[in-house]
């Protein structure tokens, strides 16, 4: 896949992502896969669209590298929560995250989810009466995007 993407790329890229804080997740608006994942036509074919955005705000992404979130989120294209890893490291991410054979896991069976139903719960009531994201984050002992996007429902949405 050639890296010199054209600037209407570029372009059909942002008019698709919903671009928060710099710690949050930046969800795509475009289609998505049954997985959850970010998908956008290029010249040839549908790539992820968080690939795109790797390669868009980090440079290009080596031969046989994979694409992987930091967040739990897979339609998140924030570049701060890529990072690069092996097709070992994704199997492993991915079992970590029980995303594997298509399974999207919610909330507390999901195996890297340190929040519970209750947990956010509690945090929602808390952010409400005005503790700050930050205070909440280090309380319950989940990153600031993580606490974010709990306390905003865009993870978490399942609960009520």
């Amino acid at each position: 896949m050639h890296h010199n993407h054209t600037n209407s790329l570029t372009e059909r890229f942002f008019a698709k992502v919903r671009c928060s804080g710099p710690d949050d997740c930046w969800l795509w608006q475009g289609y998505t896969d049954i997985y959850g994942y970010g998908r956008i036509r290029d010249n040839v074919k549908r790539i992820f669209a968080h690939r795109l955005s790797y390669q868009i705000h980090v440079g290009p992404i080596p031969d046989e590298m994979h694409v992987l979130h930091r967040c739990d989120t897979p339609a998140c294209v924030n570049p701060s929560h890529l990072f690069l890893g092996t097709h070992a490291e994704n199997m492993t991410d991915m079992g970590k995250k029980n995303r594997a054979r298509g399974k999207v896991a919610h909330g507390s069976d999901n195996a890297s989810a340190i929040l519970t139903e209750s947990s956010v719960v509690e945090m929602r009531r808390l952010y409400h009466e005005g503790v700050p994201v930050r205070e909440l984050s280090q309380r319950f002992g989940v990153s600031l995007a993580t606490a974010d996007c709990a306390v905003h429902r865009r993870s978490w949405k399942h609960v009520t």
